[in-house]
């Protein structure tokens, strides 16, 4: 079998010619195919064949002129139709994804019911819009769509349509008869409305054949003449009267005017259950029939009495129904027969397949009685019913990068096949089969047989990540062929197995994650020999094969404009010692890629990119030699250039991967530069010289070497990726030698365990002879010269091109850059004449050249460009697109880069692909706020909400610029990135430091100065811990630990603009220094100047009273003059400000007075420049830091050559800082690892979120915090969430709720007046869009707010337990300490302790928290290891808790109870049962209350237990420290010393276990065996049986936490509430 789907088209071949047949009326796709479109174009999916005649064209019929009747007709009828706009995300069934256009028509206005054709409501995963006769606009998904009619029904909210009545057209299917005259009313080949008329000509034409995909199937269709084109599936064929007779679905391709309809009986009838919340049965017996006229049935063996019967019965009918097809395995199998021609169903005459879907939809569960005759013999059989809809799937799983579901009775029978096995719709990831991208039925996996979707997903589930299995599968299109595969089931990149169920009460596809996937197993060191060459005479050729490995590359997101998702090929093993591989970049394009490494055809290992040579089209790629027991060698290198005209031997790897040889000569070494793929570009070799040979075995050979007589390698055979060519659409690909000299020095600084770090000329060269050098004005002196210097090849260079710098670094000024046109003469005083002499850039920062320019000699000092940021490290998808900094191959072939938001590709049925976002697209803005780089671009789009459209503003690759109307899509395409890249870390972060400190590349520059804006000391859970031993927010615990912390330091601290009167006089805060001059080793001094906004000062928790700010700007108007006085050439101002506060700061000062700003304060990196002076800042949590040249302008001042460094996994660790981390860290993992809770959905804590707008994580910690304290309200500001995260459905440890929450001020009560309450409200959103800690999250509040309106005038309304807020009235509000502190601008909120007006009910002296709120509410809500000793009144106070929180499905309880005994209250690890009404506490205190609006004191109730007044507000020395909080080791914890901590981990369960390395299911039943044990004794029950344990939704030892968004917080803009 052809796999390329050549093959024969079905089983069953349809008789009409494919040119002749119907297809679809969806409007094409008229997108060409671009390499960036992440599934192939399918915009042919409904035309027939492929072999169709693209002369063939479709006639257009004008219609004639319409009298007043039906012009009046027609005026009503378009109000009810309507154009849809719809997108099927993802392949399934008989569909690929795509994205159309059609037609649909109201057919219930009050309901808000449309009706369209099956092939609009798709099969799969659907949204769209659609657009009414007055241009109004609303969402529609699908409520039904037919198993087999081309029929369904959408649904669209009426209260959207506002400024037109509704009204909906009367379906009659009766009125459909021939001769009537008819309009087609809808939108045609893309046009919004277009008129079609013409006459019903036949009422009983057998349902159109599509060909592949989707087609419909017993039942009948109208055919008339009205020439209809793509767009009009789905329009109304009204009559008329105005009503509805018919719809439209397809017609022919061949040019002829021929549309086909569908009748409306069964629309009408599936309308009506809809209508009365019925369901829509649909019976079956797998049985295809077609109509065939009486003289085909009397020849197929019908009797003249029964025709005689059933034209008596029906005179106007002149076919009966003949079977067609009978499903194997389905009920009619070995009953009825293909040309079986049917009499009766049920004693009844059947003709028509009205009567006869009638029948069978009546009988599902049942059976029927058929009459059929055969060979003019009569037959009765009995059949049996089934349901339709379940042989119909309406689910699907995502596993590894495939998508499967049940074979659908659809492809059934079209193939003829029986309804069973497990389809692959999507083939991709591990499953990507040979070359068709759908198609294919699983038999078996891992060497198992999997007939159905059920039995598939447990398969899948018990196979570890990065296992190898053996797949057995078959072609639809060729089930004679069975194909046996080796996959290997990769989990990285889609860890999780996605169930995705229909949903039609929604019209949503609901997403459910089925399973964990179990780790990988530890690879094995495995053995193996090498193949040894027969009748091969060279013995240097046999010898060399001990050298190859084969390389695969697998690609999940597609980048760089690389068109292959997985290439292969072959790689030299240059350090057998280290495992180093050199390869093709036509294999390995980039590093976001897996890659496997096999060893003599017999071990597979896994392999990792180390580098990637940004010009000579190779990489360097590392696998684990201690897991090859093979005879690897290294090759050796030559380390003389081959020659042109010397003999070498060949060896290469041809198509099939074979080995072949030939002795053979160089013909050519000549300089050449790959060809630009003017689609879309990507990554080409330039600048080098390319070796070729007088063999033919070279151009069949992709990969090789060419050998000397000694064995040693002269140089690499490569394939190198050309360009797309225009009329094929194939990509070209070259076959050319590289000379292996240039490795030797990347190989043995690579194999020392330096990552080589280039320096490139960013330009483009090509040779000039010196015929042409002389007329460009190249002297005679310097044409001798280079006759000398090169005999062979009498050559100079010129540049071509010029790359385009990266958008936030300046071009060099003129006199320090090459131009196009130059001819480059001399580099470091050494004549460039051969393309190697080049590679001295590689590590000198500059080059003094000589070039020959406009015909005069010109000397310049040219800087070089690091290679860091030209290989791509992040990607986001969004929408639908992928999105990755321009690339270097965009640099080279692009005058000017728009922005750093690049469009690399766009899935098929996205919103990207439906709103014409394409590939090489570069996004410059979003509702009109400029995003020059990926962060902010997430930074903006974060703040768009689902389902509502936003701005685009982009610019093509050719300079035009244009703008897009694009709606957000969350649920289908939710923005992630594409990697976890930066990692970052301060150990790597030290690496790359040192690097620039140490490295031999930079020995000849000037020594290193180090900056770091503030917040060195970042907050994080160890700080919680270690008061900032670690590192913390600076001030975070007051100024005495800063103090002690900078005493510790061998740098200083600046501060210059905050002084401390308690000091002295213009003493700055905590006594730092103002400025300070540092002297670089070449002499030239910076001076330093640290600055503070004004706001940093609102966010610190412990601050001395009377502090004194002064205006950064004049601060630096004050001070600089004085460090220039003292000599210092450049000024550095060291900020810690948010982003727009830097701008401010050098838009305000003079020009020159400050050189660069380097900022921090945000949590994104970003580069501007304000006048002449540069504003950075460097990213954030060790993840970025910049690396900075100067040089001196010409006229004053500094330019700055500013290059991003990621801080990627790649990067070594330094050994010393890891040791630090680990001395600091080591205490806390093992407390800090334990469960403590589970969450059912998603916690949103991610900054964007929480300091825009409302999280469900904020709603969960503020309820939480308001009914611990049964306060009216709670109001939070964000920055109290730390984690910055998403934290998925799962388990939670310790550590995340440390993380999130590491501060340690206490929530407390005040009592305050609704004024107050809006004027913190008011506060909270004045500094929007900035992403300040101060936003708030609410409980039992409700507001709206305008952004766009000025600070303290935002807030629109504010309700308290949904009653409007009242300024008079006095609240109870739980808060953070910190904000009753007046912190963060919090005024309103300051306390009477530290001079406010407001009342403290709960103080922070008495507070609790949040952190320990969090870890007890999480203990109260086990089922298994409860906290033992939890209080009577700890018990009540949550119980009460729980009753309030635990509504609306906000907690899911565990998946399995516990087993219940009466004995069991009797335990102290049962809940007490709680008389609510008797012993509820009043507010604000847990045991406190509140009379005549007076504070009542807490008392302790008396008690036996030792730990009664664990978590007291009032007393902290007598409260149990929070070590005894944790479920943990400690002896107080209910899971005792010999059981594990941790029920999840693998670790622990381990030290229980005979193995040490038992397999998941033998630690699962330890665990129940465990679970069971304690449970037993606790109880006092006898043992019995118990089930293993599982885990589904949540696990069985507590409850799950399901909090979601509300809709608190609702935000207006130009005056549209998007709340």
């Amino acid at each position: 079998m052809d796999r390329n789907g050549d093959s024969r088209p079905k089983r069953k071949q349809s008789p009409v010619p494919a040119y002749e047949r119907p297809s679809k009326h969806l409007k094409p796709e008229t997108v060409a195919p671009t390499p960036g479109d992440t599934t192939p174009n399918n915009g042919t999916v409904f035309d027939v064949e492929n072999d169709v005649d693209p002369s063939r064209v479709m006639n257009s019929i004008a219609a004639p002129a319409d009298s007043p009747e039906w012009q009046e007709t027609i005026e009503r009828v378009v109000k009810s139709v309507v154009s849809i706009h719809f997108c099927q995300t993802c392949s399934f069934d008989t569909d690929l994804s795509l994205s159309s256009q059609a037609t649909g028509f109201v057919v219930d206005s009050e309901k808000g019911y449309i009706l369209t054709n099956r092939h609009v409501a798709c099969s799969g995963p659907f949204w769209g819009y659609c657009i009414f006769d007055n241009h109004e606009e609303c969402d529609v998904v699908p409520v039904y769509r037919d198993p087999v009619h081309d029929f369904g029904i959408l649904k669209f909210d009426p209260k959207a349509i506002k400024y037109m009545p509704l009204t909906a057209l009367t379906l009659q299917p009766e009125s459909a008869k021939v001769g009537v005259e008819i309009r087609v009313v809808g939108n045609d080949a893309g046009e919004k409305l277009s008129i079609l008329s013409g006459v019903i000509s036949r009422l009983d034409r057998n349902a159109p054949e599509y060909g592949e995909g989707y087609s419909d199937f017993n039942t009948n269709y109208i055919q008339a003449a009205a020439a209809a084109s793509g767009g009009s599936s789905g329009s109304p064929v009204v009559n008329l009267a105005g009503h509805a007779i018919a719809l439209q679905a397809g017609g022919r391709m061949d040019g002829a005017a021929t549309d086909y309809f569908l009748p409306l009986d069964r629309p009408l009838r599936a309308l009506k259950c809809i209508q009365n919340a019925e369901a829509i049965s649909r019976g079956t017996i797998q049985t295809q029939w077609v109509l065939k006229p009486f003289d085909e049935c009397r020849r197929l063996g019908l009797t003249p009495d029964w025709e005689e019967a059933a034209r008596k019965q029906s005179p106007s009918d002149n076919s009966m129904l003949v079977a067609e097809i009978v499903l194997p395995k389905g009920p009619g199998d070995n009953k009825l027969r293909e040309g079986d021609v049917l009499v009766k169903v049920n004693g009844k005459l059947v003709t028509s397949f009205v009567r006869l879907d009638a029948i069978m939809d009546s009988s599902v569960g049942g059976s029927v009685d058929l009459l059929v005759q055969r060979g003019g013999e009569d037959l009765q059989v009995t059949l049996n019913v089934g349901d339709l809809h379940a042989i119909t799937p309406d689910r699907f799983v995502t596993v590894a990068g495939g998508s499967f579901h049940n074979l659908s009775y659809q492809q059934a029978r079209l193939y003829a096949i029986a309804v069973e096995g497990v389809y692959v719709c999507e083939a991709a990831g591990s499953f990507k089969l040979e070359s068709t991208l759908s198609g294919w039925i699983i038999e078996s996996v891992d060497q198992r047989y999997t007939p159905d979707l059920e039995t598939f997903i447990e398969v899948m589930d018990s196979i570890p990540d990065r296992s190898r299995v053996v797949l057995s599968y078959k072609h639809i299109r060729d089930l004679h062929t069975k194909g046996t595969s080796i996959v290997h089931v990769d989990r990285h990149w889609h860890p999780k197995m996605r169930l995705s169920i229909r949903n039609d009460e929604t019209g949503l596809w609901d997403f459910k994650d089925i399973g964990k996937p179990l780790p990988a197993a530890a690879p094995e060191p495995r053995s193996a020999s090498f193949i040894h060459l027969d009748g091969v005479s060279q013995p240097a050729a046999s010898d060399i094969v001990r050298s190859f490995v084969r390389i695969s590359c697998n690609m999940p997101v597609k980048l760089d404009g690389f068109p292959q998702a997985r290439k292969t090929g072959f790689g030299l093993v240059v350090d057998a010692d280290n495992g180093l591989v050199v390869v093709s970049r036509a294999i390995v394009p980039y590093d976001l890629c897996d890659i496997t490494v096999t060893v003599a055809d017999s071990i597979i290992v896994e392999g990792k990119v180390l580098f990637l040579h940004p010009l000579q089209n190779y990489a360097i790629v590392q696998y684990d030699p201690s897991l090859v027991k093979a005879p690897v060698q290294s090759a050796r290198l030559a380390t003389e250039t081959i020659k042109q005209g010397a003999d070498t031997i060949f060896v290469g790897f041809n198509q099939n991967y074979r080995v072949v040889v030939a002795k053979t000569t160089v013909t050519d070494i000549t300089t050449v530069a790959i060809p630009t793929n003017a689609s879309a570009p990507r990554y080409r070799a330039i600048n080098l010289d390319a070796i070729t040979v007088d063999t033919g075995l070279s151009s069949q050979c992709s990969n090789g070497v060419l050998l000397g007589e000694d064995g040693v390698v002269q140089a690499l055979w490569l394939n190198y990726l050309g360009e797309r060519t225009p009329t094929t659409h194939k990509d070209v690909e070259y076959h050319l030698g590289l000379a292996v000299p240039s490795l030797i020095g990347i190989v043995s600084q690579i194999a020392k365990g330096q990552i080589p770090s280039l320096r490139i000329l960013p330009v483009e060269t090509y040779v000039v002879q010196m015929s042409q050098v002389r007329i460009m004005g190249v002297s005679e002196a310097w044409i001798q010269r280079v006759a000398e210097a090169n005999p062979s090849r009498h050559q100079l260079f010129m540049v071509r091109k010029v790359d385009c710098p990266p958008m936030k670094s300046e071009a060099p000024p003129e006199e320090a850059r090459l131009q196009e046109g130059d001819i480059i003469l001399t580099l470091n005083d050494k004549l460039i004449t051969r393309v190697s002499e080049l590679d001295i850039m590689y590590d000198q920062p500059f080059l003094d050249a000589l070039v020959v320019r406009r015909g005069k000699e010109v000397r310049l000092r040219i800087p070089t460009v690091p290679t860091t940021d030209l290989e791509t490290t992040r990607a986001v998808l969004f929408c639908g697109a992928v999105l990755q900094n321009p690339h270097h191959a965009v640099r080279q072939q692009i005058s000017q880069l728009h922005s750093e938001v690049y469009v690399s590709a766009r899935s098929r049925g996205s919103p990207a692909y439906q709103y014409g976002l394409a590939p090489t697209n570069f996004i410059t803005a979003v509702n009109g706020v400029e995003t020059k780089d990926l962060e902010s671009f997430v930074r903006e789009v974060s703040k768009i909400k689902d389902n509502t459209y936003f701005r685009l503003r982009a610019v093509t690759f050719d300079n035009v610029p244009w703008v897009a109307t694009m709606k957000k899509n969350d649920h289908y395409y939710l923005t992630r990135p594409g990697s976890a890249e930066p990692v970052g870390g301060i150990a790597r972060f030290q690496t790359l430091v040192d690097s620039y400190r140490s490295d031999a590349k930079y020995a000849n520059q000037s020594s290193l100065l180090t900056f770091f804006s503030g917040d060195a000391f970042n907050p994080s859970l160890e700080s919680s811990v270690t008061k900032g031993r670690h590192m913390n927010h600076d001030l975070d615990f007051g100024i005495a630990q800063f103090r002690h912390l900078r005493s510790q330091c061998r740098f200083p601290w600046l501060l210059a603009n905050v002084t401390d009167p308690a000091l002295g006089d213009d003493v700055p805060l905590a006594n730092c220094d103002k400025t300070t001059i540092l002297t670089s080793s070449s002499g030239i001094k910076v001076g330093v100047i640290g600055l503070a906004e004004r706001e940093w000062l609102d966010t610190v928790n412990a601050l001395p009273p009377n502090l004194i700010y002064k205006s950064a700007s004049a601060t630096a108007e004050e001070l600089v003059p004085d460090l220039r006085e003292k000599g210092c050439e450049m000024i550095v101002a060291l900020t810690h400000m948010r982003e727009p506060n830097d701008l401010k700061l050098a838009q305000k000062t003079s020009p020159g007075l400050i050189d660069i700003i380097l900022g921090g304060h945000d949590h994104f990196y970003n580069h501007e420049k304000v006048k002449s002076t540069h504003v950075l800042r460097s990213g954030t949590d060790f993840k970025q830091l910049s690396y900075i040249e100067a040089w001196r302008r010409e006229g004053g001042g500094w330019d700055f050559g500013i290059v991003r460094r990621d801080v990627v996994r790649s990067v070594v660790e330094d050994p010393a800082s890891v040791a630090l981390v680990n001395k600091l860290t080591s205490s806390l993992k093992a407390k800090l690892e334990k469960p403590i809770g589970y969450t059912v959905t998603p916690l949103d804590g991610r900054f964007t979120t929480v300091r825009t707008r409302e999280s469900n994580l904020g709603n969960f910690v503020c309820d939480l915090m308001r009914f611990y304290y049964n306060t009216d309200c709670a109001l939070m500001a964000s920055g109290t969430i730390r984690g910055d995260q998403i934290y998925p459905p799962g388990v939670l440890r310790l550590k995340d709720i440390m993380n999130c929450f590491p501060f340690e001020d206490p929530v407390v009560v005040l009592k305050i007046s609704g004024q107050a309450l809006h004027d913190a409200i008011e506060n909270a959103v004045s500094l929007i869009p900035a992403l300040e800690g101060r936003y708030p999250q609410v409980s039992n509040i409700t507001f709206e707010y305008h952004p766009e309106r000025p600070s303290g005038s935002r807030v629109q309304w504010i309700k308290v337990n949904d009653k409007a807020l009242d300024f008079s009235e006095i609240y109870s509000l739980a808060t953070r300490g910190y904000m009753a502190r007046g912190k963060d601008g919090f005024d309103s909120l300051l306390v009477q302790s530290e001079g406010g007006n407001v009342e403290e009910i709960v103080s922070e002296e008495n507070g609790v928290l949040i952190s320990t709120i969090l870890r007890q509410y999480f203990l109260s809500l086990k089922v298994f290891g409860k906290w033992r000793r939890m209080s009577t009144s700890l018990h009540r106070h949550w119980g009460l808790v729980h009753e309030k929180l635990h509504v609306d499905g906000k907690v899911r309880e565990p998946r399995k109870s516990a087993p219940t005994s009466p004995t069991m209250e009797k335990t102290d690890a049962a809940p007490t049962e709680v008389d609510v009404e008797n012993s509820r506490p009043q507010k604000h205190g847990r045991n406190g209350s509140i009379k005549q609006g007076g504070a009542v004191p807490f008392r302790p109730q008396k008690s036996t237990q030792p730990y009664e007044t664990l978590g007291s507000c009032t007393n902290k020395t007598t409260a149990t420290p929070d070590s005894e909080l944790l479920d943990s080791d400690s002896e107080h914890s209910e899971i005792e010393h010999n059981e594990s901590p941790d029920p999840l981990s693998p670790k622990e369960l381990s030290n229980k276990t005979s193995s040490e390395n038992a397999d998941p299911h033998s630690r699962a039943a330890h665990l129940a065996r465990l679970v069971a044990r304690k449970w037993v004794r606790l109880a006092g029950v006898k043992s019995g049986l118990v089930e293993e344990v599982g885990e589904e939704f949540t696990p069985e030892w507590t409850r799950g936490i399901a909090p979601r968004i509300e809709g608190r917080i609702r935000i207006t803009t130009g005056g549209v509430d998007s709340g």
